[in-house]
């Protein structure tokens, strides 16, 4: 046991205060006189992106927050850019991610959901309204997509007949469709000037994880496990979902511990990218045996030119709350592009 928290408290510890610096990256905002002040700003998700910008200036360590009516706009260097709007529900930081003859706005409310709006010098900003549900009618159920999307896109581009048929196949507004519209939109109806696309692309990525490491089980769950240390060895498929978060991973795998122990995780992950140290969580589920068993992990990731490795502290447990082994691991985490998977 003291081996075990010999191990986990320094992952735990460090991964807190990585967790506490996390984000920051370099760029600037744009207060309301105009003026830009360069800094670092935290890059937390879509969400908090648009409610707040976190601001530090190279000459302060501390940290101020901006909301969007105290700022014009902020931007990461060569990277995100916001602006900030008034809309029906109040003052928001959005997206940009086209300028040009048909802007493209984005923001991401708190549960997860995606909006796009859009704007153009003689047409006011308006919000593209998407459903896609059943509904019941007189006892029957029925599939309804609402067509407000296309209209709205038709009336923004009604100077343009040529996208009309492009338009009405339209579905479910996301980042690619929205922005490649725009763009052709504006290449159709200008030849002065190219638009602006703002968008930072995230590619989609899959990551293979090796993962060695040992249970050290507590309680009895595996007949007469108490007391005794398995050595374990596992591998893991894991892919973002930029779509919702650019730190958010999901994986699915497969682990095999000493006398013929098997699980099957699919995790649920928080890791970020481009930075040396930084913190990482993972929660997973062991479908194998029907969800019975969970796996909460915490520790450092540390990044290299297309592979990581990473330190974690798990804590397993039975109906999510009732924890049974310790779990140390040492695992690495291979970027699939180093293998020509694109």
């Amino acid at each position: 046991m003291k081996y075990y928290w010999s191990f986990v408290i320094p992952c735990l510890l460090f991964s807190s205060l990585l967790t506490a610096q996390t984000g920051f990256r370099e760029g600037y905002i744009i207060l309301p006189e105009g003026d830009t002040v360069k800094g670092q700003i935290d890059n937390v998700n879509y969400y908090q992106n648009s409610i707040e910008c976190r601001f530090k200036n190279k000459t302060a360590d501390s940290v101020h927050t901006y909301l969007p009516d105290q700022l014009k706009a902020y931007r990461f260097t060569n990277g995100k850019y916001y602006i900030s709007r008034q809309l029906e529900k109040g003052s928001i930081f959005l997206e940009f991610l086209v300028n040009g003859q048909l802007n493209v706005f984005f923001y991401q409310d708190k549960d997860g959901e995606n909006h796009y709006l859009l704007s153009k010098d003689s047409v006011p900003i308006r919000e593209l309204e998407y459903v896609n549900k059943v509904i019941t009618v007189d006892g029957s159920m029925y599939a309804y997509e609402s067509k407000r999307t296309i209209g709205l896109l038709e009336y923004y581009t009604a100077d343009c007949p040529a996208l009309k048929y492009e338009i009405e196949g339209f579905k479910k507004p996301d980042h690619r469709n929205l922005i490649e519209l725009a763009e052709k939109y504006h290449r159709m109806v200008c030849t002065d000037h190219q638009c602006i696309i703002y968008e930072k692309k995230i590619p989609f990525s899959v990551k293979l994880n090796i993962s060695p490491g040992s249970n050290i089980f507590f309680k009895n769950v595996y007949e007469d496990k108490k007391g005794r240390i398995y050595p374990s060895i596992g591998g893991s498929i894991v892919f973002n979902q930029p779509q919702r978060n650019e730190n958010y991973y999901m994986g699915i795998g497969y682990v095999y511990e000493a006398d013929m122990l098997e699980s099957i995780p699919l995790s649920f992950i928080y890791s970020e990218s481009g930075r040396k140290f930084s913190p990482y969580y993972s929660f997973s589920i062991d479908i194998n045996h029907f969800g019975l068993f969970q796996e909460y992990q915490a520790g450092v990731k540390f990044e290299q030119k297309g592979f990581s490795v990473l330190c974690l502290a798990g804590l397993k447990t039975e109906y999510f709350v009732v924890p049974f082994a310790f779990s140390p691991r040492l695992c690495l985490l291979y970027d699939m592009k180093n293998f020509g998977i694109d």
